[in-house]
């Protein structure tokens, strides 16, 4: 193996991880309560470098955004992520892929589709043939927004294994598994779920995660889509 191909798999690794960094840190802010280690996190000059690396300019100026959102005290950041994504009341937004791709529009109006869709069951089958299981000790559904931003990280991490050992076939496995995840679940329903966010959001915090998110996929789509990550 050659030193330049040992660079440019160190390299990608290294873009991998990033990538990782940015579906975790997604991931923790929508799937739990913020705690304060992880607003203090948010401050960190070299937690936001290393998620920022795969960030674009529009991305990146959401995050700075969220973190000012972080200011806010902690009570009422907590009271906001149950408001929005556990207590089914008036601003709960239903972050499941199966409520957005099973809903309907009837004139002005706008209903949910039912939890535990078919979607739910393409969902399960993906994580299947990854090889990827879910920890007993989480108790919500597969199709949570924060479940499949996990499920992202995880194939980022794997990624960056098998590019670290010059698995290629394996590279092109885990980069095929993303790009058909992301077209056929992440993409299709998150910015819906993003802009419900923002409608209903009281806190600057998670009105940036929601634009956050929304860039972040977006900026993902470009390279992932023809299959093409290098």
């Amino acid at each position: 193996m050659s030193v330049e191909v040992a660079v440019a798999a160190g390299v990608a690794a290294e873009v991998a991880e990033a990538r990782a960094g940015v579906y975790g840190f997604l991931s923790n802010l929508l799937l739990a309560p913020p705690t304060e280690a992880a607003l203090a996190k948010l401050q960190e000059p070299s937690f936001i470098a290393g998620v920022a690396l795969g960030l674009g300019v529009r991305a990146s100026s959401a995050l700075e955004a969220l973190r000012g959102g972080a200011s806010h005290s902690l009570e009422s950041l907590v009271q906001e992520h149950n408001d929005l994504f556990v207590v089914p009341l008036g601003r709960y937004v239903a972050p499941y892929e199966a409520v957005y791709r099973g809903a309907q529009e009837e004139g002005d109006q706008w209903i949910a589709g039912p939890l535990q869709g078919e979607s739910t069951l393409a969902v399960l089958a993906k994580y299947r043939e990854a090889g990827a299981e879910i920890d007993e000790r989480f108790l919500d559904l597969p199709d949570h927004i924060g479940m499949e931003l996990a499920f992202m990280q995880l194939l980022c991490e794997l990624e960056a294994e098998a590019r670290r050992r010059i698995d290629d076939e394996e590279t092109a496995r885990l980069t095929s598994l993303q790009v058909s995840f992301l077209k056929g679940h992440l993409a299709v329903w998150a910015p819906a779920l993003c802009q419900r966010i923002r409608e209903m959001a009281k806190t600057p915090l998670y009105k940036g995660v929601a634009t956050l998110l929304e860039a972040y996929l977006d900026i993902e789509q470009k390279p992932v889509a023809s299959g093409t990550r290098s």
